[in-house]
């Protein structure tokens, strides 16, 4: 069903694409109702997306992201196969991959910082699901969540320090620097 819902999304964006007219035609009908301002700011989202729908005019373009997404996902759901070795979870070799759609769904949900909790629980629940006792799924979690949450996190601090930003003035607080 996913691979389904995928290809037609691609043949969405193809035809996004390869149509701009028809597309800005109906956004326009679709729109009319809006307020000036808001209508006006969506065309330009949507000018912009279909902008970058050029890549797709570019075959080995395709070709270079499907591979590269590729091994992307695959060294991720590898990372979590090792992390369910490391734990001597008794699961299907299949596991990490189930557990990477699964996990991947639920990062969908609106959640905190870091998805703490959302991902969590969708792990704690497909390795249940999977026969592991709750108490060994949830360490799993939480070992796994933190070894890929703490390094990149400390990583994003430590170039912000070097480009000599604040999360403060990033986020329109500020951080007094500015102040007269």
């Amino acid at each position: 069903v996913a691979i389904a819902v995928c290809a037609a999304m691609f043949i969405v964006l193809i035809l996004f694409r390869a149509r701009r007219d028809l597309v800005l035609r109906l956004f326009n009908r679709l729109s009319g109702g809006m307020p000036e301002k808001a209508r006006i700011r969506a065309e330009g989202f949507l000018h912009s997306f279909i902008d970058g729908l050029e890549v797709l005019a570019r075959g080995h373009h395709i070709l270079l992201i499907l591979v590269l997404s590729l091994v992307m996902w695959l060294s991720v759901a590898l990372s979590m196969d090792l992390g369910l070795r490391a734990f001597a979870l008794d699961v299907p070799i299949h596991a990490s991959l189930v557990l990477l759609v699964v996990v991947s769904l639920a990062l969908m949900i609106p959640s905190g910082p870091g998805f703490a909790g959302t991902f969590e629980a969708a792990v704690i629940g497909t390795l249940v699901l999977m026969g592991i006792d709750r108490e060994r799924a949830a360490s799993y979690a939480i070992m796994y969540h933190a070894t890929q949450f703490v390094p990149v996190t400390l990583l994003g601090f430590y170039f912000l320090g070097k480009a000599e930003l604040s999360l403060g003035r990033m986020t329109g607080g500020g951080d007094g620097k500015d102040a007269p």
